[in-house]
């Protein structure tokens, strides 16, 4: 079964990959509704343990400003895979990509995203000869939360069920799924021979969503979401009061990461950037170590018009980890290359929040920033 701890330090590696290729051009002209809380946070439960983590990509809007020629040549942002505002998020379009990849090949279903977002040199490898996108279904957001992955949009029924039970050609990827069970709304879907090799996820497929997870077991979690979204669980947001504050301040944008969890098994002695929590990814931890001790945090990137990066970073520590010392150095890290930004820290409640904007050469006023406390 898929293991988010696991994922949580491998992402690590690849996000360092991807994001070295990110400090090229991401060239993005969309929109954020600001009044209304993002739909996909109805969906974001705790597990067995209390944690939640999730990855979060407007995969429609990304997606059709970065094919636009015209926007790509006149909307240029350059990403720092250097500045946790920027690497932290991209972490979790790294942890989709990688769970797209594995989990959508089996039941065929790897063309329903097609095409992927531009993203410089991280684009999606994918044979010319593929179709960019046959199907009636459209995906409009693309999340994972713990163990499921949830394609959000309005989705022909019939057309998906058509494509798993087709009989795959023999030396694929491709297996022959039949449905099985019923869950409220969603049609559930299996390996028609009842054999998961590695990947192969359960289904669960409505009219507005397909939600997926790796293995036999995968239903636990495909019902934890679908309960949660329904409202007959309760709501991470809704049972963890500092992650309600994480999400309240920067869950919004293009692009969203984060999460909260308890400490695991911390080993004495154990170097800081290498305790076993949540958010502690290489490519956070790596270049600062105090992350090593967060014990929540959520991030965000938004991209606007005229090459305009908005980006917002919260976080909360459970301990007196932020001394004078401490708070200093988070305010000449985070956003330092930023046309402009704010960077508060509250000591007494253990958060930190900062927000920055970056600009193109053109649209700032020659580079000035402006620090708020």
């Amino acid at each position: 079964m898929y293991d988010r701890r696991t994922l949580l330090k491998q992402t690590g590696a690849l996000a360092t990959a991807a994001t070295a290729g990110l400090a090229g051009c991401l060239e993005v002209l969309a929109s954020v509704d600001e009044e209304q809380p993002p739909a996909y946070i109805d969906r974001l439960g705790t597990d067995d343990d209390g944690w939640v983590d999730f990855g979060y990509v407007n995969w429609d809007e990304l997606t059709a400003a970065t094919l636009d020629a015209d926007v790509v040549e006149e909307y240029e942002t350059q990403l720092d895979p250097g500045e946790v505002m920027h690497g932290y998020p991209l972490e979790g379009i790294t942890m989709l990509s990688e769970r797209l990849t594995v989990e959508l090949a089996g039941p065929g279903l790897e063309g329903l995203l097609r095409p992927y977002p531009s993203l410089g040199e991280f684009d999606i490898e994918r044979d010319e000869a593929d179709p960019v996108n046959e199907y009636d279904s459209t995906v409009e957001d693309v999340l994972t939360v713990n163990d499921a992955l949830v394609l959000s949009g309005s989705i022909d029924v019939e057309e998906i069920a058509g494509v798993l039970r087709e009989t795959p050609e023999e030396n694929t990827l491709r297996r022959e799924y039949e449905r099985t069970d019923t869950l409220g709304d969603y049609d559930i879907y299996a390996p028609a021979d009842g054999e998961f090799s590695i990947g192969d996820p359960t289904l669960a497929v409505s009219d507005d969503a397909i939600v997926a997870s790796r293995g036999e077991d995968g239903i636990e979690p495909i019902t934890a979401v679908i309960e949660t979204a329904a409202g007959e669980s309760e709501r991470a947001n809704d049972s963890i009061e500092e992650f309600d504050w994480l999400l309240e301040h920067a869950g919004k944008g293009h692009i969203v990461f984060g999460g909260y969890g308890e400490p695991t098994s911390i080993v004495v002695g154990t170097p800081i950037e290498q305790y076993d929590r949540w958010g502690n990814t290489n490519s956070v931890a790596n270049p600062f170590s105090q992350f090593g001790l967060v014990n929540g945090a959520v991030s965000s990137i938004t991209f606007e018009e005229s090459a305009t990066t908005n980006a917002t970073f919260a976080a909360y520590y459970e301990y007196d980890t932020i001394d004078d010392s401490f708070e200093a150095t988070l305010r000449g890290r985070l956003a330092s290359s930023a046309t402009e930004r704010s960077v508060a820290v509250n000591t007494n409640l253990h958060r930190v929040l900062a927000t920055a904007t970056w600009k193109s050469v053109s649209e700032s006023d020659d580079g000035n920033e402006s620090v708020e406390d």
